[in-house]
């Protein structure tokens, strides 16, 4: 039985990546260049955030440098509200908190905009430990994070699932040794235990 989940972030528990989107063609367009498409632009930024900006400038002709400091203001502007939870998310936590499990969470983004979204979302308390980049881990796929949570929290692998939106969250929870869930349209290079597309579906699997 699952009763402990390890989230990812960004593309998982928040449907952030059209705001990097939108981000990412203001940034362009204040360096004075026309933007791909936003569904481009999202793709790109799922594969990885900074690398984006990368990719970008060597596209265009721009400054790295830039083009992310660009991206980064910009971002910054947009509010949280229109950075939504998924929906369910908030049912699948609780049902965690029910079984007498944990949630926690592993992010590449910082501990301060991590917090931030937790609390806008009255999520907080929902969640007993949060692993940012400010901590120092390795980005997954290396699977530090994970295996820090397990052991300070004396978490049994067998009732632990990771849960994200890219192959290296699958990869890094494979590493782990917990059970994995591939959540949303991919693409997925990995197979994990689960595949799913909303979390109606993983509460599903949480009552089995």
């Amino acid at each position: 039985m699952i009763k402990n989940i390890l989230w990812d972030f960004d593309g998982t528990l928040f449907d952030t990546y059209p705001s990097f989107a939108r981000a990412y063609a203001m940034a362009l367009s204040q360096l004075g260049v026309p933007a791909p498409p936003l569904e481009r632009l999202a793709a790109i930024a799922r594969e990885s955030l900074e690398g984006a900006g990368r990719v970008l400038a060597e596209e265009l002709g721009l400054d790295p440098v830039a083009v992310l400091e660009k991206f980064y203001a910009a971002y910054a502007a947009i509010p949280l509200e229109e950075q939504h939870l998924f929906p369910a998310a908030r049912q699948v936590c609780e049902a965690i908190v029910t079984l007498g499990g944990l949630n926690l969470l592993a992010t590449h983004r910082d501990r301060s905009s991590t917090d931030r979204f937790l609390q806008a979302n009255h999520l907080a308390g929902h969640f007993a430990s949060c692993l940012t980049h400010d901590d120092g881990f390795l980005k997954k796929p290396d699977p530090g994070m994970f295996e820090a949570l397990i052991k300070n929290h004396g978490l049994s692998r067998e009732e632990t699932l990771a849960v994200g939106d890219r192959d290296l969250d699958v990869l890094a929870g494979q590493a782990a040794g917990v059970r994995t869930c591939a959540f949303g349209p991919g693409p997925f290079h990995t197979p994990a235990d689960y595949r799913i597309f909303d979390f109606q579906e993983l509460a599903s699997i949480l009552r089995m």
